[in-house]
């Protein structure tokens, strides 16, 4: 119990505090952060968390009607972090960049537990020419390498992913690229959700796994 009272802990009791802890941009000063509460953001843009580096305890709480625009997901990219009992409905994600998420939407040594995503995740990687451009979707993380755990998750995001070269989409990981020590692991997980990918010229590939 002592230990437990020195934690240095952020509670989201409502829309507020999940806007405030973003700005504020030192959420990663936080051995946690816990929501209290079912949230309900009624389709209003968010500014998504961005190098995060902590844990987040959903508390068997949701997130409703959540709009992340040119950006990878609720949590842009994660490292060394652990996001558990955590529910987002109706959740847009797009970006017009590489990597879209319905959570994440690029992960390194991050577990995720006990969370499930619905809505549609889009990532545009695309203009039309021959440049170099890839895309990855996903209806929990975009992309991801080195260690990651997918726990007792599930996803029913429509997943779209559009690009010039390599179009990579998954109904729970769009793409993973592994270090030369590292390891991914999916348990009691799965995705139900159309999962679509389009190349002009090269590659795409759509796949759930699960």
């Amino acid at each position: 119990y002592a230990l437990w009272s020195l934690k240095n802990i952020y509670y989201i009791n409502n829309n507020h505090d999940l806007e405030s802890l973003i700005t504020s941009n030192e959420y990663n000063k936080y051995d946690e952060i816990i929501l209290n509460a079912d949230l309900d953001l009624q389709n209003a843009e968010l500014t998504p968390f961005s190098n995060f580096r902590t844990y987040f305890n959903g508390n068997y709480h949701t997130i409703s009607n959540i709009k992340i625009l040119n950006s990878g997901g609720l949590f842009s990219n994660t490292n060394d972090s652990v996001i558990e009992k955590l529910g987002l409905i109706n959740v847009t994600v797009y970006t017009n960049g590489d990597s879209a998420g319905g959570l994440i939407g690029r992960a390194t040594d991050t577990i995720i537990k006990e969370c499930f995503t619905s809505g549609i995740v889009k990532a545009e990687n695309y203009n039309g020419g021959s440049s170099d451009l890839r895309s990855h979707a996903g209806g929990l993380v975009g992309s991801c390498n080195s260690n990651m755990e997918i726990l007792n998750c599930y996803s029913t995001c429509e997943v779209i992913s559009k690009a010039n070269l390599y179009a990579y989409s998954g109904g729970l990981i769009g793409k993973y690229v592994p270090y030369s020590v590292s390891s991914l692991k999916i348990d009691n997980s799965f995705a139900t959700g159309k999962i679509v990918s389009y190349s002009i010229s090269s590659c795409s590939d759509s796949r759930s796994y699960s």
